[in-house]
């Protein structure tokens, strides 16, 4: 099991998520509300909805308004708990 991972909220904005997996090299980021797994944020989710570039393109002078990782996220997640013996 992984301690302290790193999650974002629903409504988070989807810049600061992005920004986040970046400065952690990670590729996708549990989205949990009050301490419940909600969905999942990956690299590719904001890839293909458009509000991350990939490195070789430039978004310079892009404006994207501001978007809530609940918009983009996947709701459908797959969650195992750990059972201890």
């Amino acid at each position: 099991m992984t301690p302290n991972v790193l999650t974002c909220s629903p409504e988070d904005e989807v810049d600061d998520a992005w920004l986040l997996m970046q400065e952690k090299a990670i590729t996708g980021l549990p989205v949990t509300l009050n301490g419940k797994l909600v969905g999942i944020l990956t690299q590719k989710d904001l890839l293909e909805s458009g509000f991350a570039m990939p490195t070789f393109e430039s978004d310079k002078g892009r404006y994207r308004s501001p978007t809530k990782v609940a918009n983009i996220m996947k709701t459908q997640v797959i969650e195992r708990t750990l059972q201890r013996s």
